[in-house]
């Protein structure tokens, strides 16, 4: 069982919440007469408005916005597509000479090889005329020691003669 003083203060925090529950119902009771009174319909209504128009406002911001950044963003496409075609002039441009070097190197290389093919046929053709002059010089040596031969036999076939015909 509970003590007289345990009864009191059940009793006491149970009107203090029924006091509670008072002073809500009076404030909801009070919300409900303002809500109905026309001054706040009229306030209401002039805040819905507002809303609308600030909606609107703000959806005309987001339009304008959305269109400059529609047209930054088509800028910046007709930018890079600019530079991309720029890029594109100095690639082949570059491409186009480094053609022209290969081109030249290339032809630089025929003359050089034209010019030693050229320079080694000269070469071949004085030492061919060269060996023609030692084999002249030769055949020339070969001849006079042929004559030299034929006037010695000749020589001795004289005195061969002198000698065992007489």
């Amino acid at each position: 069982m509970k003590s007289f003083r345990e009864r009191i203060a059940e009793s006491r925090s149970k009107v203090a919440e029924l006091a509670g529950k008072i002073r809500r119902a009076d404030k909801s009771a009070e919300i409900a007469e303002l809500l109905d009174s026309e001054e706040i319909k009229e306030r209401l209504g002039d805040l819905e408005a507002a809303v609308e128009l600030m909606d609107e406002a703000a959806d005309e911001k987001v339009d304008e916005g959305l269109a400059a950044a529609e047209g930054r963003l088509n800028a910046a496409r007709e930018s890079a597509r600019l530079a991309g075609e720029k890029l594109k002039g100095k690639l082949n441009s570059a491409i186009l000479r480094a053609q022209m070097n290969v081109n030249a190197a290339r032809d630089k290389i025929a003359d050089k090889k034209e010019a030693a093919d050229q320079e080694k046929a000269a070469q071949r053709i004085l030492d061919l005329l060269d060996y023609a002059d030692e084999c002249q010089d030769l055949a020339a040596s070969a001849s006079a020691e042929a004559e030299r031969a034929m006037l010695e036999a000749a020589q001795e076939a004289i005195e061969y003669r002198k000698k065992y015909e007489e």
